[in-house]
């Protein structure tokens, strides 16, 4: 996965953090009605507090846990989790258990916001500009394109899932220059899938994580806003 995305680190790094400013939104005045305004206000806060991180070297060193902190708190809240996880586990997710797909949820979160975070240090500057959204008011699902801009002047394709749920907008799925990570991550834990099941890929990315000294997130209650 970290392979998909390393010739557009600073990319998904912006798109990360856009998002997580989304779930601040909620606690701001009441939200837009446009999912593309509300991505459009957000960025502009968000790219103000990467700048000031990036100046003052926060992005890296032995404060980096902080940041991965940071985003638990403000990115999990804002993911569909349980309808990020049906796309990503496909026909293994009518298949498993509650306790095994609970369980698979927190582990697999973990392990993302790890990631994303891992991204946020190849952030050097830039800008985003977002494309006004032109669906139905009343659309269930939302497909939010945005373009970034590199200090290299490279402009590089961010769009962004996202399903309307009770609590307002929520996402589920981010791609890079047409790179879904939510495919992405179907495709590679296909075969373990495959192999040995929910329980087996839970085991992996635990191994995974631990080997890699991931910083342990605490996983909201959320239920599934969108569905499929």
């Amino acid at each position: 996965m970290r392979r998909a995305f390393a010739r557009v680190g600073l990319p998904f790094a912006l798109s990360v953090v856009t998002v997580a400013s989304l779930a601040v939104a909620r606690a701001a005045p009441p939200q837009p009605t446009s999912p593309s305004a509300l991505v459009r206000r957000q960025s502009q806060s968000v790219l103000a507090v990467l700048n000031r991180a990036y100046h003052t070297h926060a992005l890296r060193g032995p404060g980096f846990d902080h940041t991965v902190l940071a985003l638990e708190r403000i990115v999990l809240p804002y993911f569909d989790i349980p309808l990020t996880g049906d796309y990503v586990l496909g026909r293994y997710a009518r298949s498993s258990t509650p306790a095994a797909r609970a369980k698979f949820d927190h582990v697999f979160m973990v392990y993302l916001v790890n990631q994303l975070a891992d991204a946020l240090r190849d952030y050097h500057g830039g800008h985003v500009v977002v494309i006004p959204y032109r669906g139905r008011r009343t659309a269930h699902y939302a497909l939010v394109r945005t373009h970034v801009y590199q200090p290299s002047g490279k402009e590089v394709a961010v769009n962004y899932s996202m399903v309307r749920t009770a609590e307002g907008w929520k996402l589920f799925d981010v791609s890079v220059e047409g790179v879904s990570y939510v495919m992405s991550y179907r495709q590679q834990f296909a075969p373990i899938l495959a192999s040995g099941g929910l329980p087996a890929l839970v085991t992996q990315l635990e191994a995974k994580l631990r080997k890699e000294h991931a910083v342990p997130v605490v996983l909201p209650h959320a239920a599934s806003g969108g569905g499929r």
